[in-house]
């Protein structure tokens, strides 16, 4: 006896946590239109697409407007070996013979470019100031020949027939942030009107359902006073016929309009990316 006492207690302790943790795994959300579409907003994957693609936009932008500034460019070869082996006349011997020479060059260059500009916009042409300094070692039949160079110069470049690349891809970054803004601002509208939509719908639903409510009691109310009334004649039994029939309409009616709300507020959950357990309230 005592036994089945205890297991009775432990069944009633685990049935109370298990609906307690299902209660509080639902949530109840009470919706009104903006914070309906808030929450469509936040966990749309199209509108974080378009967030992304934004902020690659700004970055691209801002990448070829960097590109407009002063760069400075090294550049490095350590070293660049050359084996080769060549004929050459010898006037002492009356022959050609096989020279081999080996050479090692190590050089670097350094340029400080700065792109022309001119009225605010890029003329696709350069000018840069370049430094080039190396050491070309030549070993020529057990002779070592050591040359340092350096030099300092300044460069124009300005092309004539050719296409302002500069100034093209600083448009067509720009036109793609523009077309990106305005692709998110039709997303963002797209998803408004949807979820407006739905929102009246279920609203529409939600407001007959009051109606066929109010209704039944106003039907039930009238039977019940005409059910208390004496007499017995014909046209108050058509009457009170006619009040029955008009009670199991609209009970079926009130059915349908609670089985579309439920079909509707499913697929609201679904289209604002919720849990299927939580539970949601027009308001």
């Amino acid at each position: 006896m005592k036994r089945n006492k205890v297991r009775y207690t432990i069944f009633i302790i685990l049935l109370q946590l298990a609906l307690l943790g299902s209660a509080q795994a639902k949530k109840a959300i009470h919706l009104t239109l903006e914070s309906a579409v808030d929450i469509a907003m936040d966990n749309s994957y199209r509108t974080r697409e378009l967030e992304l693609e934004l902020r690659r936009s700004v970055h691209y932008l801002n990448a070829h407007k960097a590109g407009l500034n002063t760069q400075v460019y090294m550049h490095l070869k350590s070293p660049d070996f050359s084996n080769l082996s060549d004929y050459r006349w010898n006037s002492t011997l009356y022959k050609d013979e096989i020279v081999r020479i080996n050479s090692a060059l190590w050089q670097s260059d350094l340029s400080v470019l700065q792109p022309v500009i001119l009225f605010g916009y890029p003329t696709n042409g350069y000018l840069s100031l370049n430094y080039r300094i190396y050491n070309y070692q030549q070993r020529d039949d057990g002779h070592t020949e050591t040359d340092w160079y350096n030099r300092l110069y300044l460069k124009f470049e300005q092309p004539i027939f050719l296409p302002n690349k500069l100034k093209n891809d600083l448009e067509e970054a720009e036109l793609d942030l523009q077309d990106i803004k305005l692709r998110s601002i039709t997303e963002r509208v797209e998803i408004i009107e949807d979820i407006a939509d739905d929102y009246f719908d279920i609203f529409e639903l939600m407001y007959e359902q009051k109606i066929y409510q109010h209704r039944l009691f106003l039907l039930q109310e009238t039977l019940d006073r005409c059910q208390k009334m004496p007499g017995t004649d014909s046209s108050r039994r058509i009457e009170m016929t006619q009040i029955e029939l008009e009670l199991s309409n609209i009970a079926e009616s009130l059915l349908s309009n609670q089985a579309q709300l439920r079909n509707e507020l499913a697929n609201l959950r679904q289209r604002l990316r919720l849990s299927q357990d939580d539970s949601l309230y027009v308001i």
